[in-house]
């Protein structure tokens, strides 16, 4: 008999250039800027657009956007 929840994931879940990650995606909608923006390194416009872009496919980020 065991309860079924839905866990949601928020930002405080997740480490520290995630979530800022999350926090600047729901401001702006870009993927490429936020992924700049959240403190990651990158070589170029093509790594953080595709970083970016990959960060949006892990679950827990999406969780977190979508809340």
């Amino acid at each position: 008999m065991g309860s079924t929840t839905n866990k949601t994931t928020t930002t405080k879940e997740l480490p520290v250039k995630r979530a800022r990650f999350v926090d600047y995606y729901v401001e702006s909608g870009n993927a490429t800027e936020s992924y700049v923006r959240a403190g990651y390194t990158c070589n170029g416009p093509s790594v953080a657009r595709t970083e970016g872009h990959r960060l949006l496919t892990i679950p827990s980020v999406r969780q977190a956007i979508d809340a």
